[in-house]
């Protein structure tokens, strides 16, 4: 096998994912003391060990993570390509996974920038952002690539859809969108949403689920912001339990006008925990 390319889960989730290492060291470690224990009584009542099953087990264990640490860190053989969408809170959640990445000696090669508007007659504000933000990210990259990915009319699905989407990919410093325009944007007029008043039909606890990118964390955070404007004086936290952080990013709350508005976020730990006991825990700190 010459080649392995990984479509990786959403970068807080890859991070926890990644930092198995570090627990498997310890782990190991810690299997390491109790096997030196067992070789002393061994010693001292014997006189002699034979290296056993165990032994052999566990030193196969540590060398194939210490083969997999190498895979992942050295940079001839591997390197992370970083997806990432012309957007404020996209920009912020790659920052924080270039600097974990860095922490944790991975690599990286380039970053992709996806979803970029090519006509601005029709789409002109985005058009005009994703200039700023383009440039933004090429500054984040340094020395490492950017690579833009205009946005498609539709999903490309099949191989023939997938050629055509890699040949119109291409470098982001040989066509930068302008910056220098301005666009006189006309909000439209505010109206209530459609979906019902959650606080006032007596639920305490909405779930936001779905496939990573659909868009659970905007919705959530603009679900939690309309039920802090309806009810000011209530108690409206909005928790994230995504590693990423991303909630808190999109979610700014002015505690002055909604003082019983909150975001918190709390990341999932890389560790075994049962699922019963995570959902009275969430609830205890939420209620």
């Amino acid at each position: 096998m010459n080649r392995v390319v990984v479509d990786m889960a959403p970068s807080g989730h890859t991070l926890n994912l990644f930092r198995l290492m570090d627990f498997l060291d310890t782990l190991l470690n810690s299997l390491e003391l109790f096997q030196q224990k067992y070789r002393y009584i061994k010693e001292s009542f014997a006189v002699k060990y034979t290296p056993d099953e165990a032994d052999e087990t566990l030193q196969n264990l540590k060398d194939e993570l210490a083969a997999g640490r190498h895979l992942l860190q050295e940079s001839p053989n591997t390197a992370c390509l970083v997806m990432a969408l012309p957007e404020p809170m996209s920009f912020q959640e790659t920052r924080r996974f270039l600097d974990s990445l860095e922490n944790l000696k991975i690599p990286y090669g380039a970053i992709f920038v996806n979803q970029i508007v090519i006509d601005k007659d029709s789409r002109g504000d985005r058009y005009l952002e994703q200039g700023k933000l383009i440039t933004q990210f090429m500054e984040l990259a340094g020395e490492k690539p950017v690579y833009l990915i205009p946005q498609q009319k539709s999903e490309p699905l099949g191989i023939t859809a997938l050629e055509n989407l890699i040949d119109q990919i291409y470098p982001a410093e040989t066509q930068l969108p302008s910056t220098s325009e301005t666009l006189d944007i006309k909000w439209p007029e505010k109206f209530l949403p459609s979906f019902t008043d959650f606080i006032e039909e007596g639920r305490r606890l909405l779930i936001i689920g779905g496939k990573g990118g659909v868009g659970k964390t905007t919705i959530a955070a603009g679900i939690g912001w309309e039920m802090a404007q309806r009810h000011p004086d209530s108690q409206i936290r909005t928790v994230s339990i995504d590693p990423a952080h991303s909630l808190g990013s999109n979610s700014v709350v002015p505690r002055d006008k909604f003082p019983g508005a909150e975001v918190v976020c709390m990341p999932m730990l890389p560790r075994s925990i049962e699922p019963m006991e995570q959902i009275k825990g969430a609830a205890n700190y939420l209620f």
